[in-house]
């Protein structure tokens, strides 16, 4: 039962590695930014800047 036990823990382990980093390269690969895609692109750069600087993506 150990056995079993260690082996799903190590497979769980290997398949959140798996997922987090294709997650972490899929932001990254993403083009846009998420200030410019809330606010639209009617929007200033100021209120852009403003978002950005409240989202801590500054």
């Amino acid at each position: 039962m150990r056995i079993y036990l260690l082996r799903r823990l190590l497979l769980a382990a290997s398949v959140m590695l798996v997922a987090v980093s294709l997650l972490f390269c899929l932001i990254f690969l993403v083009p846009g930014d998420p200030a410019s895609v809330a606010l639209g692109p009617r929007a200033s750069e100021a209120q852009k800047q403003a978002l950005r600087a409240t989202m801590g993506l500054n």
